[in-house]
């Protein structure tokens, strides 16, 4: 509701002659502007030709299709006072800096300005003066909350008083055409930039100009039927109705901060765990991954987006970024822990390699053997075979030799695939162990893509394996490494959630 009061000693007459042809007999007189919104005139009076001042809302977005619009004008008794009130219900437009969020104040405004006429003086006698404010001037204050989620703080009225022009050239993305009759932007204010940071430049331009170019101006004041009007630019006076309102914050640190600082919590309790048990960490890891993501989508969704990170979604992200080092560590201090028991595992691998690979030349040294004495069994036979006589006995020989020669085939196929499969398997051993030797002796060059990332891998490994040479300091380095681990992780979290809403607000909020 806005109240505006002023003063006009011929407001009383005027309503006094609309009563006095109201109650007159035998008149045709229609009142058309009501002083009150009811419509009662016997009560309120008639205040056709009563002088109202024209307030513009200039942010409003939208007016509420089902609003109902109330006002009422009065006098004073005795002297020139009148007052006029009026309620608007409408939405509007302001926008919002969420860089404190959820700790932040805003600042709605509400812009009620009253530009000159560019023809007369109508607009000219008007000047807008800040009065008092309130919360509720005519309204019950209710128990609760003065809006959900919201408390008013403040409401101020500022006065400033600007160029029209200056309103087009701060928005205005380019200059009106050349040819346009009278131009929104003219080329002259488009070209001056000072025009466009400060305002009274902008007023200070369009006077320089020749008289020609300042009334082809919409933003010159001229006169038509009336004699006396100042040639100057047009002025906006504006009252901005500012309604401070904080936040109330409790309701996003119990459903979105306390959530999310809850998960990276417990992603601390990892280094509670064994240290050789990376199964149980880096599954906790993920789980409480997943976790904060499903808690940042119903958090994203409840909460207005802006083109910068909030606070609360940079804590998210410093909890993803601790959830991942947390991994990274539990990695580590494994490999510590697990390095001589890992490195006897392989030993006792590679010894049952080498005996294997014993086995296996041995077996291909008998069957060798047992094949090269099969042929030459053979081959005697054969030979004895074409001595002997042309006789009755040739047919025994010829049956005998082919019943020889289908057993040999018969072994041949049986011996050589496994034979083969064999020797490819120890040919294959044989070659993953020289690139396990090429590997530790850091034959290996890494492509030429990662070299650098390979080269610090490499040394990394090196390093590690340095400090996990002895089995009772790789140990203790470990339970050392898990314990500062546990600590920084907690103290550098929660001492960045802390700067992170602690330094936004002090700048931004309240």
């Amino acid at each position: 509701m806005f109240y505006l009061s002023w003063r006009d000693p011929r407001v009383r007459g005027r309503i006094a002659e609309n009563a006095a042809k109201m109650q007159a007999k035998d008149t045709d007189f229609k009142c058309e502007v009501p002083c009150q919104s009811n419509n009662n005139i016997d009560a309120g009076g008639c205040c056709d030709g009563v002088w109202m001042p024209y307030i513009a809302f200039t942010n409003i977005k939208a007016l509420s299709q089902d609003r109902v619009v109330r006002w009422g004008l009065g006098f004073s008794k005795e002297g020139d006072g009148v007052f006029q009130w009026s309620s608007v219900l409408a939405t509007y437009s302001t926008p919002l800096d969420m860089r404190a969020f959820p700790f932040d104040t805003q600042r709605l405004l509400v812009q009620m300005s009253v530009p000159q006429e560019r023809h007369g003086w109508s607009g000219g006698l008007l000047e807008l003066r800040p009065g008092t404010t309130g919360t509720h001037l005519f309204t019950a204050r209710p128990a609760g909350d003065d809006l959900p989620g919201w408390s008013v703080a403040d409401v101020r009225l500022d006065r400033i008083t600007y160029p029209l022009c200056q309103a087009a050239l701060l928005s205005a993305l380019r200059p009106s055409p050349a040819d346009e009759p009278m131009p929104l932007v003219p080329g002259y204010l488009w070209t001056s930039r000072a025009a466009q940071k400060h305002a009274h430049q902008c007023a200070a331009e369009l006077t320089s100009q020749p008289a020609s170019v300042r009334l082809q101006s919409p933003y010159w004041r001229t006169s038509i039927n009336q004699t006396g009007v100042p040639q100057e630019p047009v002025m906006v006076e504006a009252l901005n109705v500012l309604i401070i309102v904080e936040r109330f914050s409790s309701r996003w640190v119990l459903s979105a901060i306390f959530p999310i600082l809850a998960t990276t919590w417990l992603g601390c309790l990892v280094f509670l765990l064994p240290r050789d048990d990376m199964g149980g960490r880096l599954g906790s890891i993920v789980a409480l991954f997943l976790a904060l993501a499903a808690i940042q989508f119903v958090v994203d969704s409840n909460t207005p987006s802006a083109s910068f990170l909030t606070p609360l979604q940079q804590l998210t992200l410093a909890s993803y970024i601790c959830l991942i080092l947390i991994g990274l560590e539990s990695v580590v201090i494994w490999r510590l822990t697990t390095y001589h028991v890992e490195k006897h595992r392989g030993e006792q691998h590679q010894l049952a390699q080498q005996r294997l690979d014993a086995k296996i030349a041995a077996m291909q040294e008998a069957l060798d053997a047992w094949l090269y004495k099969t042929k030459n069994d053979y081959r005697s036979e054969q030979a004895g075979l074409g001595d002997r006589p042309a006789a009755a006995p040739l047919a025994a020989a010829a049956a005998s030799q082919t019943r020889r020669q289908r057993a040999f085939k018969i072994i041949m196929q049986k011996s050589a695939p496994n034979l083969l499969a064999l020797r490819g398997f120890s040919s294959r051993q044989n070659t993953q162990g020289s690139q396990r030797t090429s590997q530790d002796g850091g034959a290996l060059s890494a492509p030429s893509g990662v070299a650098t990332l390979s080269t610090w891998w490499q040394r990394g490994r090196i390093f590690l394996e340095h400090v996990a040479a002895d089995e009772a300091f790789a140990d203790r380095a470990g339970h050392l490494t898990n314990k500062w681990a546990a600590i920084a992780q907690l103290v550098g979290y929660n001492l960045g959630a802390v700067l992170i809403f602690g330094v936004n607000t002090a700048l931004y909020g309240r």
